[in-house]
């Protein structure tokens, strides 16, 4: 029997963290001859992030590339065909968001696993103006990013971009793997099944269904509470800010803030951006039609009169950001006694 390799390459924000943790942590994925493989796999994240730092070298993984877990591209491929080559079961599944990095460099990389095994691609995918704020406000979190800039910044960088043209990043993978085997999945769909985690490993061909649950391992930041921790992380001169913790409080809270970053003008433009994008993923049985008319219905302006009164509330305590969120903690903690 041939052996099968399923790579999941994202994107950010379309239950990926939820699908990783249900790999990792079930017991019956291997019962089912499914192996989630351990070559280049970050046991923190429950993801195939040191695979991804093997191949790119970019200013966002700078740190870890530097740091004493970093393991260099020939090791995971001696690693990787070891472990797949030797391997009992007949079905093995990568999965890293990453993966989905606009550069043809990662499956070209990858190439060597049509060696042993046939081998299919999935990405899931969202329009793009929900998938750039959503990933705005992941990317604003995370201390190894540094990200400063506003959102409207943060869509013009010319990388950010590229990770929303869809048809070309899954041309970089069909161009290697053969455009059969790579498979596009809207996210939309995905979630509307009911189980995000079981609809997805039912689309993926993997013999594994998941049970019926519904579990957020990621939960996102609002729009407010996104530009709460980049102003405050500006404000306490970017690395020396714990985005994470800040973010973490602000979940805490519990608030469910609706806001967003997008408008109906802001949609319009992003999605004219990518209108040829998305004519060409219909190859691909994806299609965002009618996606003009369907312009987010909240106000952004929540997010900005949020930040301004957080802002403010630590100017008038005339405290570091640093102090001010350990006294936040402490009064939290002090709350629950």
């Amino acid at each position: 029997m041939t052996k099968k390799i399923f790579i999941h390459i994202g994107t950010y924000k379309t239950g990926t963290s939820a699908i990783q943790h249900e790999a990792f942590t079930s017991s019956d994925l291997e019962a089912n001859g499914v192996r989630y493989v351990r070559t280049g796999l970050n046991r923190r994240f429950h993801k195939h992030l040191r695979i991804f730092d093997s191949i790119i070298d970019d200013a966002s993984n700078s740190r870890r590339r530097n740091g004493p877990n970093y393991v260099d591209y020939r090791t995971i491929q001696r690693s990787l065909i070891k472990e797949v080559s030797r391997g009992k079961f007949p079905y093995y599944f990568i999965s890293e968001e990453e993966l989905s990095f606009p550069s043809p460099d990662i499956a070209e990389a990858l190439a060597f696993l049509k060696e042993m095994a046939e081998v299919r691609v999935l990405l899931v995918v969202r329009r793009q103006d929900y998938f750039l704020d959503s990933l705005y406000r992941q990317f604003v979190r995370e201390w190894d990013r540094f990200i400063d800039k506003t959102f409207l910044e943060f869509i013009q960088d010319e990388l950010i971009e590229k990770r929303g043209d869809f048809y070309t990043i899954a041309s970089y993978w069909s161009s290697v793997f053969g455009k059969g085997n790579v498979s596009l999945i809207d996210f939309d769909h995905l979630r509307s099944g009911g189980c995000l985690v079981a609809e997805f490993f039912r689309r993926s061909g993997m013999p594994y269904l998941p049970k019926e649950k519904s579990e957020i391992v990621n939960p996102s930041l609002a729009a407010a509470e996104a530009e709460v921790v980049r102003r405050l992380a500006v404000r306490g001169c970017g690395g020396c800010v714990d985005r994470e913790g800040i973010a973490n409080l602000l979940l805490a809270k519990n608030a469910k803030y609706k806001s967003t970053f997008l408008s109906g003008a802001i949609t319009d433009n992003i999605l004219l951006k990518y209108r040829e994008c998305n004519t060409r993923l219909e190859e691909y049985g994806i299609s965002f039609a009618g996606a003009l008319d369907a312009r987010p219905k909240e106000s952004a302006t929540e997010t900005l009169n949020l930040a301004l009164e957080l802002e403010q509330e630590v100017a008038d305590a005339e405290l570091s950001v640093l102090e001010f969120f350990v006294n936040k903690v402490s009064a939290a903690r002090e709350a629950l006694r």
